[in-house]
């Protein structure tokens, strides 16, 4: 399986894992009440560090900055 993915998607296994972690992550803090860390851990990411690291590689904002820009009255999110 991880063969495939890496000649399909052009990316290792676990990136392939961590963007399917982090597109999920991004509809979850579409709920403004949901701390950053709780999106972390239920998006299936073990540490908040991991999950910032991840997140900003690959939208280029930090989950905060994220939910500031994409949803409306969030500045103190």
């Amino acid at each position: 399986l991880s063969q495939v993915i890496n000649e399909c998607a052009g990316q290792s296994f676990f990136e392939y894992v961590n963007d399917y972690r982090i597109q999920y992550a991004l509809k979850l803090l579409a709920d403004q009440d949901r701390p950053v860390t709780t999106v972390a851990f239920d998006a299936g990411f073990n540490s908040e560090s991991a999950f910032y690291r991840h997140f900003k590689k690959v939208t280029g904002k930090t989950p905060r900055q994220y939910r500031r820009q994409v949803i409306p009255g969030t500045a103190s999110v």
